[in-house]
């Protein structure tokens, strides 16, 4: 959570998720979304207080989770293809 906060705070943090400026589905779906992006960090900055989540606030957790899923599954699949 903190690396993600400080992330979207400062975009050229140097830590070990700064490799998503370098992914284009991350930077179109996330990082140029301004909305999308205040709401992720409100909902980290809610997490790291632990404190109660709504539905609404699930939604760009969902999509968040979804476009790192996304890059994981392209990750494992060239993965996949060199090994062969």
């Amino acid at each position: 959570i903190d690396m993600l906060l400080k992330f979207f705070e400062e975009k050229t943090s140097e830590n070990e998720i700064s490799i998503l400026n370098e992914n284009t589905a991350f930077k179109s779906q996330i990082i140029n979304n301004h909305e999308l992006r205040q709401e992720i960090e409100i909902l980290l900055k809610s997490l790291k207080k632990n404190q109660e989540l709504n539905i609404e606030q699930f939604k760009p957790l969902d999509t968040l989770i979804g476009v790192l899923d996304n890059e994981r599954s392209n990750l494992f699949r060239k993965m996949r293809n060199v090994s062969e």
